[in-house]
């Protein structure tokens, strides 16, 4: 009990500072939204591409691990399911955009 109460004490204490603008990490010369969800469609194919792989596999008895090629296809779904989601929040963001009155 008394262990618990000193950790809760020292984090409650005001000594805690916010995060000086020098330690906060910048972006790299050339890096903007395009290029990220360029890397990110990268990986989400990189993904798919993998479960595809190891379905292929599990077809011609190469592969004896169900559960590694389920758990890749389960990712490769997942992330899918995250890339469409993100493309119809942008899509609803530049169609409010649109909507807007100058």
């Amino acid at each position: 009990m008394i262990n618990e109460s000193i950790a809760i004490s020292s984090v409650a204490t005001p000594e805690l500072k916010a995060v000086s603008p020098q330690l906060m990490s910048k972006q790299p010369e050339g890096a903007n939204f395009v290029d990220w969800v360029a890397s990110e469609m990268k990986i989400v194919n990189g993904q798919i591409n993998t479960a595809e792989f190891n379905v292929r596999e599990l077809a011609a008895g190469r592969a004896d691990n169900l559960h590694h090629v389920m758990t890749s296809l389960s990712k490769a779904k997942l992330s899918f399911q995250l890339a469409v989601e993100v493309r119809n929040k942008l899509l609803e963001g530049y169609h409010d955009i649109i909507k807007m009155q100058i």
